[in-house]
């Protein structure tokens, strides 16, 4: 503004002169000196703000800045409405309403049809398993009794059931630890379960000795049931007499099992049982009953369970 350079002038512009803006007599003389005219604030109750500067005045009128306020009281805002997500402010009740959109921490109550990332296979922490996860691990549970069961095959190195499946057949061992590609035919039948081998059966009588026997044994073997053949050569009899006894590879389970047999030589059958339970020991007679000891070949057979 221009202040007046005469009395006249001064009295004549009164009636427009704001009183924020009412220059004293010291600024009119100020301004006729040539000199820079001097602020004087306004005080409040005559409707000014009592300070000189905008920031003085907006903290005088119990103002905030538009940057970075700082409230006291209990400021009041508009509550956005549920799920808003943007600069608006957040008052009380908006949180509060967030809060129970949302599950505890501690033993949350979901409802509806909860949703979480599905786990790897195999997995075996805290992390939440969903329907996912649970119906792959019975599957795997499954597929794995199933390749890990006796007479099975189980893949080489595997490390995790789910990987089983994608194996080719020259991936695979055997039970007996043989790769399939190179495993023998007695590698494959005991991978099986089965076992087949020899064994060299004693044999005795049942009353005094033989001069010169001797037997060969052969057996085969699928879990618990042996079948068994022994070829004897009896070439000196001795004293020998009464049942012929042989003994067996395995031991049989407390019952008493058939023994069959035949001498060779003459074609006469022979019969027989195991003569004990869980035993190890069988014995045949001729089919009347009477001693089959000679200097004979004989075929027998035994099947049986074993204990084992």
């Amino acid at each position: 503004m221009s202040f007046p350079r005469s009395s006249a002038e001064l009295i004549k512009n009164t009636s427009v002169i704001s009183p924020t803006t009412l220059p004293t007599v010291k600024d009119a003389l100020d301004n006729l000196s040539g000199r820079s005219p001097t602020t004087i604030p306004v005080p409040i109750a005559e409707g000014g703000t009592g300070q000189i500067t905008a920031a003085l005045a907006l903290t005088a009128l119990g103002g905030a800045p538009l940057a970075s306020p700082t409230f006291t009281g209990v400021p009041a805002a508009p509550t956005a409405v549920a799920a808003t997500n943007t600069t608006q402010l957040a008052t009380t009740a908006f949180v509060t309403t967030a809060d129970n959109l949302k599950a505890n921490l501690a033993s949350p109550t979901f409802t509806g049809v909860p949703a979480a990332p599905t786990a790897a296979a195999d997995t075996n922490t805290t992390q939440l398993a969903t329907t996912a996860f649970a119906t792959t691990a019975d599957n795997l549970r499954i597929a794995a009794a199933l390749l890990t069961a006796r007479g099975q095959i189980i893949r080489r190195g595997a490390s995790a059931p789910e990987a089983l499946a994608a194996q080719t057949v020259n991936t695979f061992l055997g039970g007996d630890g043989t790769d399939v590609a190179t495993r023998t035919a007695a590698q494959v039948l005991t991978s099986l379960g089965f076992e087949r081998s020899t064994w060299t059966p004693t044999i005795t009588a049942s009353s005094g000795t033989f001069t010169l026997v001797s037997a060969t044994g052969n057996y085969f073997k699928l879990e618990r049931l042996v079948i068994s053949f022994i070829k004897i050569i009896v070439t000196t009899v001795g004293t020998a007499s009464g049942h012929l006894r042989f003994t067996l590879p395995y031991t049989t389970t407390a019952q008493a099992w058939p023994v069959y047999g035949v001498n060779a030589s003459s074609g006469v059958g022979l019969t027989g049982y195991v003569t004990n339970p869980s035993t190890t020991q069988g014995f045949v007679v001729r089919y009347d009953g009477t001693t089959p000891i000679a200097a004979n070949a004989y075929r027998i057979a035994a099947i049986y369970e074993s204990t084992t």
